[in-house]
């Protein structure tokens, strides 16, 4: 049943249902499932349980970082000294023993053993990216953009399906560095160095795939999704605007921005609304500036603010009043 809360929790945050029919999903399946013992001792051992899973992801966590201790020390002090095979053993051992412990702990439904195992898969996918780095770069001697290329492809090879068994942040935020890495790597390539626009430009679309993936539902949660897919476009367009094309690039963050904030405002998602604002926050002065020049920049920059903070006010208040009038439409 922790597992069934957990999920219809989502699903009603993600607007797929209603509080009201997650409710009588609830109470369907709770009638469905065989007695559970109610004697004095049944709430003390519920507790113990409870308890259990808090501690073993505690200790999960201690040996995590006891290990990135570890290798830490290893990679400061021992590391130039070892041949390219210590380092690939060690490397894939790590990978291994993350990847099998996130899999014994994968069919526990307790959110706690949910949360360390997207830690452990993410901590192999590192680990596999760092191995295929270090492969293309002693073995296969290819240069730096190579290496990023393929590593970057690797961890996001790795995170991906692991993301699809077991969505949470962790694997999240591998799987889509990795592409942004073997992405801007692969543009690299090139015998001629691109304009800072492109490389940006190519940020901005791994993030807007990653947005669309998640605005379909083809990856959980959707609003991680959403939210990291937004930032890295908005931050891609910041990046390519310090290429030559500098009014362009922020003009394109902008309609990016703006196209959140209207999203938001349709499907009354405060998630978008905060990202699409930071946006504007970000770019929008910058653009103010460099169109009008520092004389009236400046001025105009606080007014713009000042009328984005009002509309972000008003787009708050407006998804807190709708999610506040919800519950009373399901009675």
């Amino acid at each position: 049943m922790e597992e069934l809360e957990r999920r219809l929790a989502v699903w009603v945050d993600e607007g797929v249902i209603s509080s009201g029919q997650a409710a009588r999903i609830e109470e369907l399946e709770r009638r469905r499932m065989p007695p559970i013992a109610t004697g004095p001792g049944s709430g003390a051992l519920r507790e113990r349980e409870t308890r259990r899973t808090a501690v073993a992801e505690a200790v999960g966590y201690l040996g995590a970082v006891l290990a990135l201790t570890a290798v830490g020390l290893i990679v400061s002090d021992v590391w130039p000294e070892l041949r390219t095979g210590g380092q690939l053993a060690l490397v894939g051992l790590l990978g291994v023993l993350a990847l099998g412990a996130g899999q014994a702990l994968s069919g526990q439904a307790a959110p706690a053993m949910a949360r360390l195992t997207g830690v452990l898969w993410a901590a192999a996918a590192v680990a596999a990216a760092w191995f295929t780095g270090i492969v293309a770069a002693e073995l296969v001697v290819v240069g730096p953009a190579a290496t990023a290329t393929g590593a970057g492809a690797t961890a996001t090879v790795v995170a991906v399906p692991l993301l699809l068994r077991r969505p949470g942040l962790p694997l999240h935020l591998v799987a889509l560095a990795g592409a942004v890495v073997a992405a801007t790597g692969a543009l690299g390539l090139y015998p001629l160095a691109p304009d800072p626009f492109y490389d940006g430009l190519l940020v901005a679309a791994v993030g807007g795939v990653w947005f669309l993936l998640g605005r379909g539902r083809w990856i959980a949660p959707q609003r991680v999704a959403e939210v990291l897919g937004g930032l890295v476009a908005l931050g891609g367009m910041q990046a390519a605007s310090f290429g030559e094309l500098r009014v362009q690039a922020l003009g394109l963050g902008l309609l990016l921005a703006a196209g959140a904030v209207a999203l938001a405002v349709q499907r009354d998602a405060q998630h978008l609304l905060i990202v699409g604002a930071l946006g504007g926050f970000v770019l929008l002065p910058q653009l103010v500036v460099e169109v009008f020049g520092d004389a009236i920049g400046a001025p105009a920059t606080l007014l713009i603010v000042g009328l984005l903070l009002v509309l972000l006010a008003v787009g708050l208040g407006r998804a807190r009043r709708e999610v506040a009038a919800a519950p009373e439409a399901d009675r």
